[in-house]
This record gives structure tokens, sequence and C-alpha cells, in this order.
């Protein structure tokens, strides 16, 4: 792999992580900050938010040992070429 194709392969997993990371913040703002009427971050918003983001990991990190277990498995490696690109 060339320098180029690699910095560009770079850049292209840390966009991707990017926009997870700002969808997995929108997510738990949206649903733990209702409270506009003060400045400060209540208790129930800081614990909910902590939660939301604990869960989202917990299910990203399932969701890549589940793929990786997939991924490895011989039925899924002899139809490889039939599997479909999901980054688009």
């Amino acid at each position: 792999m060339t320098t180029r194709a690699a910095s560009d392969t770079d850049l292209e997993t840390f966009r991707d992580f990017l926009i997870q990371y700002n969808k997995v913040t929108e997510q738990c703002f949206g649903s733990c900050v209702n409270d506009f009427t003060v400045r400060s971050v209540t208790k129930k918003e800081e614990k909910c938010s902590l939660n939301c983001l604990d869960k989202f990991l917990k299910m990203t990190q399932r969701l890549s040992f589940r793929f990786q277990c997939d991924a490895t498995s011989p039925i899924l490696l002899s139809n490889f070429s039939t599997l479909v690109d999901f980054r688009s």
C-alpha cells in the first residue's frame, strides 16, 4: 500500500469516527438534556448522558465482535464475493 493510499484510508477512518461521534453526541444530548433554565448540567442529565454513551459503546463493541466472528466463518469466507458493501 502506498503512502498516499494509507493516508487516504486514515482520513476516511477518521472521518467515519467523527461522523459516528457527532451522531452519538446528538442522540444522547437530545435524549438527556431537556432543562435549559439553568446553565449547569444537572446530575440527572449527567447520569443519563453517561448511561447513553456507555450503552452505545457496549452496543458497538458487541456488533464489532459479532461481525468479526461472522467474517471469519468458513461459509461467509467462501461466499465473500457476494457480500454487500455496507459503506454505501
